[in-house]
């Protein structure tokens, strides 16, 4: 195979034996003048800049005999078979193996290709896919030697085999000869999944993660201009490194420092969907976990809830509020958290265990303390399950600047808000009042002076309601005094 001259180092080129035509008629039609022009613009190939080779069609059984001793080929087929496979943290596509184009060439294993990457993203990783043709073409690469790096392009479009739901279904003939296939290859289907072997350039040049957060624009961390939320670099890189891994995490601190917020925004950034649910609000965790039972036509029906479908699917499955949850819902998250990464489903006959997808990410967040009623302290053998991290309150400054950003209100009465919220977190900490203030309460006084209200005004009505007593006496009043000092 051979593009701009560049011969495909994976096999080589084959020259189709030539028919004479049986009249001279026959030799000089509109149909032969044109094919002599693509031969005589292919042949011209090696002056041009950028030329992609066509690889036509699978399915034309009468160029070349059937099955040989290598085993299956697409030329008794209308369609190739493509797979997706994990790739240095991508979702890459790559042929199966077996196969061969028209004029007899093996389809290389070990070349990506170029497909609908929204059709890809919907489908889990190890999904087959099946494409009427595919296209040999050339891409920059300073890791290559000439300069240019083959892969292939799928010609036509994708369509996934064995993904239930999916807007696009193979019809009959895709899976008669999906079929076909898997019988001719048997066990080698499964063979060649390859990491790419890296060049000296590329191992040279590889960044590792970490690097990559800290310095690839699209993961950066959020800042308050442009995101309006506050965190330090620290936690934001932990939280990436964790997500992008696919580990267990656990957000804990007070109510308020954004630990769903950062997951939302970790998310974002690194292009997956985020499937949160409250687990406070579970009256019934075997119904909002596994699913019900329901009369149709008749019949009990077996309606699975949408968090089995939904850790059956990569990305984050986000378990807010934790230690709020029934002590049964926790007990049936056990096993989809630890090493089997599975989940009982005894709602069926006979009972099914659903496997948790390799890219499911599960990230809980809790309130730790005594202040926050109707929680309680996770079991050691659940929390253990999870990487941890403790989110604080921002620093004064940082917290002004996010009001400020949020609400257009002036930099001094979100500072004095700010300010506020500091000296009631200090005096909750020493023991001299029974709760704080979080950054959703301070949100709301900002967006009070936003509507015309000054901030003591603001300060009064959203803080003080918190607290006991009157606002001379007890908490309130020592609430108040904070009020007027500032």
């Amino acid at each position: 195979m051979v593009c701009d001259g560049i011969r495909h180092p994976n096999h080589a080129a084959k020259m189709a034996p030539v028919r004479n035509p049986q009249n001279a008629a026959e030799r000089d039609t509109p149909r032969r003048r044109v094919i002599s022009a693509a031969v005589l613009l292919c042949l011209s190939a090696p002056f041009r800049a950028n030329v992609c080779c066509v690889i036509p069609e699978a399915g034309r059984a009468q160029d070349i005999p059937g099955r040989g001793k290598s085993g299956f080929h697409t030329t008794d087929m209308s369609y190739i078979f493509l797979k997706t496979i994990p790739d240095r943290g991508s979702n890459r596509l790559r042929a199966l193996p077996g196969q061969k184009f028209h004029d007899g060439t093996e389809i290389p294993t070990d070349l990506n290709i170029q497909a609908d990457s929204k059709v890809r993203a919907r489908c889990p990783i190890g999904t087959v896919f099946c494409t009427p043709s595919l296209e040999m073409r050339q891409s920059r690469s300073r890791a290559s030697g000439d300069g240019l790096a083959p892969f292939m392009a799928a010609i036509g479009g994708i369509t996934p085999i064995g993904v239930p739901g999916d807007e696009l279904q193979p019809d009959a003939q895709m899976l008669s000869e999906w079929d076909a296939y898997r019988t001719a290859n048997g066990s080698s289907m499964e063979a060649q999944e390859p990491e790419p072997e890296e060049d000296l350039f590329t191992m040279a040049t590889k960044k590792t993660l970490l690097e990559r957060i800290r310095t690839e624009e699209e993961w950066a961390a959020p800042t308050i201009g442009k995101d309006g939320f506050a965190v330090d670099s620290g936690r934001w890189e932990m939280a990436m490194t964790f997500i992008h891994n696919h580990d267990n995490l656990l957000l804990t601190g007070p109510s308020g420092t954004g630990k769903t917020e950062l997951v939302m925004l970790a998310c974002r950034k690194l292009g997956i969907s985020c499937r949160k649910y409250n687990m406070g609000t579970m009256s019934d965790p075997m119904s909002a976990l596994l699913g019900v039972h329901r009369i149709k036509d008749g019949k009990s029906v077996f309606e699975p809830a949408q968090f089995l479908e939904d850790i059956q699917k990569p990305g984050v499955v986000l378990l807010d509020e934790l230690n709020r949850a029934p002590l049964n819902a926790l007990n049936y998250l056990m096993s989809c958290l630890d090493g089997t990464r599975e989940m009982r489903n005894a709602y069926v006959s006979p009972v099914q265990m659903v496997k948790v997808h390799p890219e499911c990410t599960f990230v809980a967040t809790a309130n730790i303390g005594a202040e926050f009623v109707g929680t309680s302290d996770l079991d050691p053998a659940l929390s253990s399950r999870f990487f941890r991290l403790q989110m604080e309150y921002p620093s004064v400054s940082d917290e002004a600047d996010v009001l400020a950003k949020r609400h257009g209100i002036r930099l001094s009465d979100a500072m004095n808000i700010a300010k506020v919220a500091k000296d009631i977190r200090d005096a909750h900490s020493k023991g001299e009042l029974s709760t704080a203030v979080t950054v959703r309460q301070t949100l709301m006084a900002a967006k009070l002076v936003s509507c015309g209200y000054s901030a003591l005004e603001a300060l009064t009505q959203i803080f003080l309601p918190y607290f006991e007593g009157t606002p001379s006496e007890g908490e309130m009043g020592i609430v108040n005094k904070m009020f007027c000092a500032r």
